[in-house]
């Protein structure tokens, strides 16, 4: 089974965030001599499979699942199974492929006939998959304080002259801020955590103000070469920290 979409995606994007679903699941039988069915089989999907995503590394080709699918789960004899991949392929359009089907046997209740274990002859399978572009990679490295993990998130497509923001969240709050921004990732040991940057930019004198969080808006400026990318992290004056201070993720932003 091959599909791929119609629509496609920056496939050069620094990040991916992805999600997919599956809406429906039937399956028709083979019993005496009749083909019965559909029969919807949805609920019997493992939860873990029926959904998933998150965010992804560009860029394309890319895998956001793939793996062995069978229901029901090992050791029982799989009624439904096959090998699925759910992808960006080279061009940036999303794909779903499923190799190695099986089709075996499944027990349900079919009125006239009572319950009846019957030869699955065919399967439909309806969901969505969403794939959108980002410039933006979370590269990890928080260091939780008085409220868990503080985040970082970035959003502009780091065009030339386009809007850019930079957003704290999940901070202590009306505490003092500091953003460091580097060229390079540094991983460095600092304050009981990871600087995340290179401290080539340091921004101080700033706070979370009194919900804990923060913005910055700024522009994109013009001139900068594709690929060039920047490495971003907000540490916070906590005394819930090791050392005093808790820390955001890293946050990369690569111009496209």
């Amino acid at each position: 089974i091959h599909w791929t979409s119609s629509t496609a995606v920056n496939p050069a994007a620094a990040a991916y965030d992805s999600s997919y679903h599956l809406d429906l699941v039937e399956v028709k039988i083979h019993y005496l001599f009749f083909t019965l069915g559909p029969f919807d089989i949805t609920d019997q999907i493992p939860p873990e499979v029926q959904t998933g995503g998150g965010s992804f590394d560009g860029p394309a080709p890319l895998t956001l699942f793939g793996g062995q699918v069978a229901y029901p789960l090992p050791p029982d004899p799989p009624s439904v199974a096959a090998d699925i991949a759910i992808g960006l392929n080279a061009s940036g359009a999303g794909s779903f492929d499923a190799s190695n089907v099986v089709l075996g046997s499944i027990t349900l209740d079919v009125a006239p006939f009572g319950t009846i274990t019957a030869q699955i002859v065919s399967v439909h399978i309806q969901g969505s998959l969403s794939i959108e572009a980002t410039q933006w990679q979370d590269l990890g490295g928080a260091l939780a304080g008085s409220l868990g993990l503080p985040l970082l998130t970035g959003d502009g497509p780091l065009t030339a002259l386009s809007p850019l923001s930079l957003s704290v969240a999940n901070a202590q709050p009306n505490a003092g801020l500091t953003l460091i921004a580097g060229f390079f990732d540094a991983e460095l040991p600092f304050k009981g955590g990871t600087l995340v940057p290179s401290p080539d930019i340091i921004v101080l004198g700033l706070s979370t103000g009194p919900a804990g969080s923060f913005t910055l808006g700024t522009t994109w400026p013009a001139g900068v070469p594709a690929g060039f990318h920047v490495d971003v992290q907000g540490w916070i004056a906590d005394a819930a920290g090791p050392k005093g201070f808790a820390a955001t993720n890293g946050l990369s932003g690569t111009a496209p």
